[in-house]
């Protein structure tokens, strides 16, 4: 199946199901003001368009918390495996501290999430420092939990609201998350308009070097295939 068929499948998947790689199924209720500080009435007013471009902005900033925080780990030449690309907003009822008023169709948070195993790696506590230093850089607080059995999880939050955690495991699986929080948004206009933009051509990765990722599409694609 080509990509343009799998992200329409993903589309229908997300909103239907709302099953999100480690995100939280909470439903509490949050603040009425999104991450970026605009409220639901003042992105409804803009047009898909224009939410469509703001969240190519969100996606690329995503993208380069995550590239940056992957080398503080390894070198560039080094690749990592793909748990989540984050090109498809995910149902803002879903996210980290969902939006009073959220439903699965009026507001999206992003997340993207790269793994890696390291040569000889078992989950050492130490082996969080490099990309603690790179969290506290990014201006949030970092919280380390876990124990010697489970392993352990280094999470911040950064200056401009995105949600980091790397955790590492016993079993050499280190995991590397970015996600932001909740935005008001079309969720299934942005879903189908990214679906519709990306050439057929086009298909998903098992693995990339660190700021190799899909790229957004322009808005103006679906007239240019």
């Amino acid at each position: 199946m080509n990509t343009h068929k799998l992200m329409k499948a993903a589309a229908a998947a997300a909103l239907s199901v709302g099953i999100i790689v480690g995100a939280s199924s909470c439903t509490t209720k949050g603040p009425e003001m999104d991450a970026s500080g605009m409220t639901q009435t003042q992105v409804e007013q803009q047009s898909l368009e224009e939410q469509f471009n703001t969240m190519a902005d969100r996606y690329e900033r995503m993208q380069e918390l995550l590239k940056e925080a992957q080398l503080q780990v390894t070198d560039a030449n080094t690749p990592w495996i793909w748990i989540s690309s984050g090109i498809a907003p995910s149902q803002g009822i879903y996210a980290p501290t969902p939006l009073e008023g959220a439903t699965a169709e009026n507001s999206y948070f992003m997340q993207a999430v790269r793994a890696i195993h390291l040569p000889g790696a078992t989950g050492e506590k130490a082996d969080l420092d490099p990309v603690i230093g790179f969290f506290e850089k990014q201006g949030g607080e970092v919280e380390v939990s876990g124990d010697v059995e489970r392993g352990w999880t280094a999470m911040a939050v950064t200056s401009d609201g995105y949600r980091m955690s790397y955790q590492v495991q016993p079993n050499g699986q280190y995991n590397l998350d970015v996600v932001s929080d909740a935005f008001w948004g079309d969720t299934r206009g942005l879903l189908h308009a990214i679906a519709d933009r990306i050439p057929d051509a086009e298909s998903g990765r098992e693995e990339s070097l660190p700021g190799d990722f899909d790229v957004f599409p322009d808005w103006n694609a679906l007239t240019q295939q």
